[in-house]
């Protein structure tokens, strides 16, 4: 972080009581002009996530979609009243996706969520899911189970049923990337059940998919 990135953060949100959560713009640590994050668009009608590298674009979408604009919580401030009237983050997501869905009940509280594009916070960033550096089982549950109860939250159980398909066949698909490793073939499926049946709360590496569901999915091909 900047020396001034804080102080210039609280000066923009006191120039503007309406904003509920600030972010700066993040970018990669050790990669100059490496952006990692510029914005992200929530569509509840299309239940879609979108977010971008870009900051021009994040510009427009700020601009343009003052109403569906949300942060990362990598370096987000919050105000005071915002956190007096929604609460603090959502535990049931335990970590991943708490931020999103953090930054819609802001919007649904009638606060808005801004981002400086002129301010930076260097982030040491994880690896990107199909590279050498696989991430540790926790991240693959969380991935895989947060994602579908995000939706299921915010859309109701029906609704949620097409961004749930489509997680599932994100998330199936990208196992047989790491077929040599069963322990991350299990954390991604306990996620998906998790979602699907809506278990929140924290990671328990020894919680599995039901032996007769990882059976039918292994003979119907879709585990590779």
């Amino acid at each position: 972080m900047l020396p001034d990135t804080l102080r210039r953060l609280v000066a923009a949100a006191e120039a503007d009581p309406r904003i509920g959560l600030l972010s700066p713009l993040v970018v990669r640590a050790g990669e100059p002009g490496g952006c990692e994050f510029a914005g992200a668009l929530l569509d509840l009608d299309g239940c879609s996530y979108t977010a971008t590298e870009d900051p021009e674009q994040g510009k427009a979408w700020q601009a343009l979609h003052p109403d569906r604009f949300v942060l990362t919580g990598t370096a987000v401030l919050v105000r005071r009243a915002l956190l007096e009237r929604i609460g603090l983050l959502d535990e049931c997501f335990s970590a991943y996706w708490e931020d999103t869905d953090y930054g819609l009940r802001s919007l649904r509280a009638g606060f808005c969520n801004r981002l400086l594009h002129d301010v930076t916070v260097s982030h040491a960033a994880k690896a990107f899911r199909g590279s050498r550096a696989i991430h540790r089982p926790h991240y693959h549950y969380f991935m895989a189970r947060n994602e579908i109860l995000f939706w299921r939250k915010h859309v109701g159980h029906w609704r949620s049923l097409r961004p749930t398909l489509w997680v599932w066949r994100r998330e199936l698909a990208f196992m047989r990337t790491v077929a040599a490793r069963p322990d991350l073939q299990a954390s991604i499926l306990a996620g998906l059940w998790d979602g699907l049946i809506g278990h929140a709360g924290r990671f328990d590496p020894r919680r599995r998919m039901p032996a007769p569901l990882r059976t039918m999915l292994g003979r119907t091909c879709l585990l590779g």
